[in-house]
């Protein structure tokens, strides 16, 4: 449901601690943050910077760093965001929808504020995790029953645990 959110937080991440960062990669932004019909040829410098700006307050949310002004920044951010109302039909009928205006990394702020203001109108942003594991730092969604999860993926939880076994019964 948040995928947008976690897909911008999550464009810069570790390869062997070496920090490799994504947004400056006009492909890799195409492939995974803009869906098809919003792809660029080019992005302004400004448009980037907004990106990670965006991105920087979304990780310091999820790190629990809210401060007092977190809704207006928000505010600031959705404020920016118009809407052109849509009928769509569905298999039950016709429903109107919101659509973002704009290009594609105007929709794509649009859809990552509001999947943050959702998150932090519904009290989710507790749920929200950094991975345990040093080498990814990835943020996720905990879901689970008693919110123990700590990491992202099955990968790296059973890359961990190896090394931990393997650290406990080296001779």
């Amino acid at each position: 449901m948040y995928t947008r959110s976690f897909d911008l937080v999550n464009t810069f991440w570790y390869l062997e601690y070496e920090k490799i960062e994504e947004l400056d990669n006009l492909q890799w932004l195409n492939t995974y943050l803009l869906p098809p019909e919003d792809q660029l040829d080019t992005i302004s410098e400004e448009a980037l910077t907004v990106l990670k700006e965006l991105r920087q307050f979304a990780r310091d949310l999820f790190d629990g760093n809210i401060s007092e002004d977190v809704t207006a920044k928000l505010n600031g951010y959705l404020a920016g965001t118009p809407y052109y109302p849509r009928i769509e039909e569905t298999s039950n009928g016709s429903r109107i929808t919101f659509k973002p205006n704009g290009d594609g990394v105007a929709k794509l702020l649009t859809d990552v504020a509001l999947e943050l203001a959702t998150l932090l109108t519904e009290e989710q942003i507790s749920s929200i995790k950094r991975c345990q594991n040093e080498a990814c730092g990835y943020y996720f969604l905990d879901n689970s029953k008693n919110q123990s999860r700590k990491f992202c993926s099955k990968k790296c939880n059973s890359l961990i645990k190896t090394r931990n076994f393997r650290a406990r019964h080296k001779t």
